[in-house]
């Protein structure tokens, strides 16, 4: 799942802890052994564990897939159109776990994914479904239907 960002903003530790604590309603923490963990590996990718769930954060002050251009003529609604050609970089976040079914690593993702969409952001796409959501109303309401098929 990726989030299109309008400003290059890459989310900080802090930030990402925070969300984290907000998602999962445990305290994030640096301790050793601990379950629930931010831990910045380079500048643009973050390794974080939420329980057994292992995530790979990689961010990027960039145009997603290429120039703007290029992409947004592809979208199908002008308001996807729209939202694509407002972002200036990206946010993608990755499930490491290879063993979990796709709508439960739908859900656990949408879950950190629900915590960071704000007006910065201008959309969320899925690629491996060729999904895009404007971050209008409908961003939120898919986040939403995905973190409930998933697990409780």
């Amino acid at each position: 799942m990726v989030l299109l960002l309008r400003r290059s903003a890459l989310f900080t530790e802090d930030e990402l802890n925070a969300a984290g604590q907000r998602a999962w309603n445990v305290p994030f923490s640096h301790a050793d052994k601990s379950m629930y963990c931010v831990m910045p590996a380079t500048p643009n990718i973050t390794l974080i564990k939420s329980g057994n769930y292992l995530f790979n954060l990689i961010q990027e002050d960039s145009f997603y897939l290429g120039p703007i251009e290029e992409i947004a003529p592809q979208l199908p609604r002008p308001e996807q159109q729209l939202a694509w050609r407002q972002h200036t970089s990206w946010a993608a976040w990755d499930l490491m776990n290879k063993d979990v079914p796709k709508k439960e690593a739908y859900a656990v993702i949408a879950r950190w994914v629900i915590e960071l969409v704000h007006g910065n952001c201008a959309g969320v796409y899925l690629p491996k479904e060729s999904l895009f959501f404007p971050n209008n109303g409908p961003a939120e309401d898919k986040l939403r239907k995905y973190i409930k098929k998933g697990p409780a």
